[in-house]
């Protein structure tokens, strides 16, 4: 859990200091990371 706070809160701090074409990349990882943890949790 601790990590997909941290995935996240990553991805917004990074979200709004960069490009939108960047911030969409850094949303996408953070959504891949958060999946991925929720399937090795399973």
């Amino acid at each position: 859990i601790y990590e997909d706070h941290h995935c996240v809160f990553n991805a917004e701090e990074l979200c709004q200091s960069h490009s939108s074409i960047l911030s969409n990349y850094i949303y996408f990882l953070s959504f891949y990371c958060i999946l991925t943890m929720w399937w090795e949790s399973k």
